[in-house]
């Protein structure tokens, strides 16, 4: 018998969906020890995959760029639909779904993208747990200002507003010069 101390699992860093079938036979063993089993993960996945998982998945936190599917085909030559129908998939199966929305000034930071993400979230359950991070430039988008502290602020009022009831401003390090 394996005795272990480990309370969980989270499948990050890199998307579980990429190396599937090795996160789902890792997460059917921990499962028989009583390992839970968190995914981070862009949310893109079929009803197919999803329904392998959902014996096994005990959260999942999804990363949701915005409503507009020019974003998603811009930045991640995708859709934005079938994230948001994810999302109120694992919602609707019960699993424990917490959802990240990067903010990127001049991407998502308007007050209509980011009325119309809490909107949606809302609309699926307002308790989701929202955790809205800033964006610091890197890699290919480094010509693009940090966010602003004020509009996470910002997108969290508006947040509570429209009715979610759990808002976290995220990624907000300091440092010493």
């Amino acid at each position: 018998m394996i005795s272990s101390s480990i309370p969980v699992i989270s499948y990050t860093y890199t998307e579980p969906t990429v190396y599937f079938e090795y996160a789902l036979d890792i997460m059917k063993l921990a499962h028989n020890y009583g390992i839970f089993n968190i995914w981070v993960s862009n949310g893109y996945m079929t009803d197919e995959a999803i329904d392998l998982l959902i014996p096994y998945l005990d959260a999942i936190n999804i990363d949701y760029k915005g409503s507009d599917s020019l974003i998603y085909e811009q930045y991640c030559q995708g859709d934005s639909q079938p994230v948001l129908s994810n999302i109120q998939r694992f919602s609707t199966l019960g699993i424990h779904i917490e959802v990240t929305t990067l903010i990127v000034p001049g991407v998502n930071d308007n007050v209509e993208q980011i009325t119309k993400i809490a909107s949606e979230l809302a609309r699926i359950d307002n308790e989701i747990p929202w955790h809205i991070t800033r964006f610091y430039p890197a890699y290919k988008i480094k010509n693009t200002q940090i966010t602003p502290k004020e509009t996470l602020e910002s997108a969290r009022d508006i947040g509570y507003k429209i009715g979610m009831k759990y808002i976290y401003i995220g990624n907000m390090v300091v440092s010493k010069v």
